[in-house]
């Protein structure tokens, strides 16, 4: 369900770099600075300024507590003082933005912009003009260096995962969206994460990526499809699983699948060797990539079930 609210501002992307270098600059002095020093000090109108700190506030890589302005520790953290490192994160923190994804994948599509700027505001109920909104986000494509996949390259990810692929997270999002179809809106982007990472890791870890991958069903069982339902007592998907099937919310097929996948995750490397044969799986290729494309699946298959009573998978 969409319950964030999506107000974007058209940012001048090049005074949002100057605020962050003069923020780490006094960070790192342990000094403070507000508001108004910090417009004073930039020497641009207030509103320009503004526009830079809405955007910066927005994704959470600023906090303005009591009037003072810091970088968010969590980005602080990462930064080492370059404009290269400075533009990764961002590009990380746009890549959780959700109505962007689909814009980009709007346009793989064929769409133009402006009729995917549209789709996005009614999909997301954002109130932002649709030419303003496809003003903004090709403004974060050509200043973050995006490169839009097209259509046959998401349709690649899963058939010929190259090197390129891997640190692309904008296409493996991209392919993400195209599996999970129109229930994308509806996931959260903890899950999308998860499953990004576990794209990126199945041909050179296979038990990793069933972690991530378990990972990111068992938020989505939490998150997305029973958050109304207490799960704080269940520990992992088999136990989900017993919980849903008291209050009937799937369908008897959909609890056996989820079990199934449960056990399948315990091959992973966040479990040990197998308490029955003394020894850890070994996961190929084939199979951490089938099992990444069922947990989508049964995301679909669960999210119809549940708004539709609909039998898909």
């Amino acid at each position: 369900m969409i319950t964030q609210e999506y107000n974007y501002v058209d940012a001048p992307i090049s005074h949002v770099f100057e605020i962050i270098e003069h923020l780490w600059t006094l960070q790192k002095r342990d000094r403070k600075i507000d508001k108004a020093s910090l417009i004073k000090y930039l020497s641009k109108t207030p509103a320009y300024t503004n526009k830079a700190l809405k955007f910066l506030e927005q994704f959470n890589i600023i906090v303005n507590s009591n009037d003072n302005i810091i970088i968010d520790l969590s980005f602080y953290k990462e930064l080492d003082g370059s404009k290269e490192k400075t533009t990764l994160l961002i590009k990380q923190h746009l890549l959780n933005s959700k109505p962007f994804i689909e814009y980009c994948f709007f346009l793989s599509q064929g769409k133009s912009v402006i009729e995917s700027a549209r789709l996005v505001a009614h999909i997301y109920i954002i109130s932002t003009q649709a030419s303003t909104l496809a003003k903004i986000f090709d403004t974060w494509i050509k200043a973050f260096n995006f490169t839009l996949p097209k259509k046959e390259e998401i349709e690649r990810v899963s058939l010929n995962f190259e090197a390129e692929i891997a640190n692309n997270d904008l296409l493996i999002q991209e392919f993400i969206r195209s599996k999970l179809g129109e229930a994308y809106s509806k996931i959260s982007i903890q899950v999308t994460n998860d499953l990004l990472l576990a794209i990126k890791e199945y041909k050179i870890n296979g038990r990793k990526a069933l972690n991530d991958a378990g990972r990111s069903l068992e938020d989505f069982l939490r998150l997305d499809f029973a958050n109304g339902i207490n799960l704080t007592k269940c520990n992992g998907i088999g136990q989900i699983s017993d919980e849903l099937r008291k209050h009937n919310v799937a369908a008897a097929k959909h609890y056996s699948i989820l079990l199934a996948l449960g056990q399948i995750r315990s091959m992973g490397d966040a479990h040990g060797v197998d308490n029955k044969e003394g020894e850890r799986w070994s996961i190929i290729e084939q199979t951490a990539l089938s099992y990444i494309t069922l947990v989508m699946s049964l995301m679909v298959s669960l999210l119809e079930y549940k708004q539709t009573r609909t039998l898909i998978f």
